[in-house]
């Protein structure tokens, strides 16, 4: 009873005798779900006030703990000795706030600094601006987005931050860690529960319990960052620790977090976020959890009679940004974590999902759709842009460009224009602005990768592709590479692999998907040496892809030709006695009773590796012959100049 009496100091007193009991202590200190359930069905709204006290002096006591004393002192000791020098300001702004930019001091186009943070003396002769910001936070202090002579005088960068004291170390990490434990477990067991259940009683006590608790933690990791470097660093490392596993729990939080909870919370990720060993965690955690949230998004376009979505993902909003623009992190999350894999298959699924596998219907004047596309695409363009990436992509990975044509391709007739016969149409659509924002960002997309090929050296492929072994199988329009792609972990210059990743353009009911591969798979030392002396200043890899890119052309070519030739006869396309029908090359589907043929984007995009094979039969067949760099006429030699019909000379 005398520990007790005397309250606080009671209890530090008694820990201290006890020690090991001071994480069942901690843990008794917080309200449990079950001091909620007893209430049953006599639940008021004083019940949850009495919670939500229960929390927040709770809370109160153990920083008594934490600190070995009152909490209110220590701190105001600690900002004392160690508040006057910040790592990075982190200010979070709002929407419409002023921030400056500084082209000379920036690292890419997204960084900014707050007003407190400008020092018009640190940037005179400078190329700066006044802008209004959308959200986000200040970068002063962060060396992988500013210039450290941009800094202010208060923000010197994280490596440079003082120590942790030693004397309060140990109690902190111990009493912060149990903390961190509890309040996760609540989050936890109200992450786990689906939407379509939210209305059960149970369910709802333990989403308001988790909701109730993340305020007053919320709070207290805010006051530590706002005090001190030191404690906002050893609170970020508790709170990325695998053991805990806060972070995603963090992030999937979104689903059931109160408006003002969820504030809190991307408030404090803004904080702890400056610190490179928690920026490298939750990045690493994040990109796990984005194309669940992506998909969500999907379904609620799918459920919606609008297309709409009800409920945006801050995070997919706010983090992209801040993780896939450091230089020194995005190219590890690339390599190792299959970043771009990841970002393509994800605009993938949208594509597919939106347009029910009808490019026709890819967009319309809904702003769902657009919104999911805007996003992915311009997250990956922050990924393209590094240097680092744009090496790999060229030198490692030419499957992520075969998979990134192949989306081109699906697109192709997003909006395609019909002429209206039959009646007066008395409301022109609008879809043609969503189509052509899309097609601006994927433009300045495509022009992103093909900055990536332009710039490699095509001499170090020529003398790799010399020492290969190339086996040519039946099928002549393949060619094998027999060397297997460089592991994630090895050195990513000068080396090529090869890809047999398949990449389908159609859901999990198409029958027919493309085969996304790499470089070696695509050229051999002869097909380069025959390219080369047409255009001897063009890298390899640029061919590469212009030869890519007219594939597709020349598959919707063919296709042009072939629906004309379709509404009168059967095509057949022999060569050598092999002869190719057109019921064995387009497959069918039916429709009830009827048998019926499309084609349209969709079955191009199902058939395009099939077309490819055909089209060169007949065009071969036509005295023309295809070659990867280009189309030439056989027997002139120069470029075809209509379609894949011959010169005109020569007809």
């Amino acid at each position: 009873m005398s520990y007790l009496r005397n309250l606080e100091q009671g209890l530090l007193q008694f820990v201290e005798e006890n020690k090991m009991v001071s994480e069942d202590v901690v843990r008794a200190l917080m309200p449990s779900t079950e001091d909620v359930r007893i209430q049953g069905e006599s639940e008021t709204t004083r019940t949850w006030y009495e919670y939500e006290e229960g929390c927040k002096e709770g809370v109160v006591w153990a920083q008594w703990l934490m600190f070995g004393g009152d909490p209110k002192i220590r701190l105001k000791d600690l900002q004392q000795e160690t508040g006057h020098v910040r790592g990075v300001c982190g200010a979070i702004w709002g929407s419409d706030d002023l921030a400056y930019r500084c082209r000379t001091c920036e690292n890419d186009p997204t960084c900014a600094i707050c007003v407190a943070c400008f020092e018009p003396a640190k940037h005179i002769n400078h190329d700066y601006s006044m802008i209004h910001t959308g959200g986000g936070c200040c970068d002063c202090g962060d060396i992988t987005a500013w210039n450290e002579s941009g800094f202010c005088s208060r923000h010197s960068g994280t490596i440079q931050a003082p120590f942790f004291p030693e004397d309060i170390g140990p109690n902190f990490e111990l009493v912060m860690e149990t903390l961190l434990s509890e309040w996760g477990n609540k989050l936890r067991r109200a992450a786990s529960f689906p939407d379509e259940l939210l209305e059960r009683q149970s369910n709802y006590i333990t989403r308001k319990v988790a909701i109730l608790t993340s305020l007053p933690m919320i709070g207290m990791l805010l006051s530590f960052c706002n005090c001190s470097e030191p404690l906002m660093i050893c609170s970020g490392d508790l709170i990325a620790s695998e053991k805990l596993g806060l972070i995603g729990l963090f992030l999937k939080s979104e689903y059931f977090l109160s408006t003002e909870a969820l504030d809190r919370l991307n408030e404090l990720l803004f904080k702890l976020i400056g610190n490179p060993n928690f920026k490298r965690k939750f990045a690493e955690t994040f990109i796990h959890y984005y194309p669940q949230f992506v998909q969500d998004e999907l379904r609620q376009i799918s459920g919606s009679i609008n297309g709409d979505i009800t409920r945006m993902h801050a995070s997919l909003n706010n983090f992209p940004v801040q993780v896939f623009t450091v230089p020194t992190l995005t190219p590890h999350l690339v390599v190792d974590l299959k970043l771009l894999d990841m970002l393509l298959d994800t605009l993938k699924e949208a594509f597919i999902s939106c347009s029910k596998g009808d490019p026709h219907q890819l967009i319309d004047s809904r702003q769902g759709p657009m919104h999911v596309y805007k996003r992915v695409v311009n997250d990956i363009q922050l990924v393209i842009r590094h240097t680092e990436v744009a090496d790999y992509i060229a030198q490692e990975r030419l499957d992520l460009l075969k998979s990134w044509i192949h989306l081109l391709s699906f697109a192709q007739t997003m909006d395609s224009q019909k002429r209206q016969t039959n009646s007066h149409t008395e409301e022109e659509s609008e879809s043609w602005i969503t189509a052509f924002t899309l097609e601006a960002l994927i433009a300045e997309l495509h022009t992103l990768f093909i900055a990536a090929t332009a710039k490699v050296n095509f001499v170090p492929f020529l003398e790799e592709a010399s020492n290969r072994r190339w086996d040519i199988d039946e099928d002549a329009t393949h060619v094998h590479a027999k060397i297997g792609r460089t592991s994630a972990g090895s050195d990513v210059s000068g080396k090529i692999g090869t890809s047999n990743m398949i990449v389908p353009m159609d859901d999990e009911k198409g029958s027919i998907s493309l085969q996304s591969r790499g470089f070696s798979s695509c050229f051999g030392y002869d097909e380069l040496t025959d390219t080369l002396p047409v255009a001897p200043c063009v890298p390899a890899l640029l061919l590469w892809l212009i030869s890519e890119c007219s594939k597709v052309f020349i598959t919707w070519f063919f296709i042009d030709e072939y629906r004309k030739s379709s509404r009168s006869s059967r095509l057949t396309v022999r060569l050598g006695g092999r002869t190719v029908h057109r019921n064995n090359v387009f497959p069918s589907r039916s429709r009830g009773k009827a048998n019926s043929r499309r084609f349209d984007g969709s079955s191009a995009v199902e058939v395009a590796s099939n077309l490819l094979s055909v089209t060169s039969i007949y065009l071969m067949s036509h005295g023309t012959s295809f070659k990867d760099s280009s189309l030439v006429c056989s027997n002139s030699g120069r470029h075809v100049a209509q379609k894949w019909r011959l010169c005109p000379s020569c007809m």
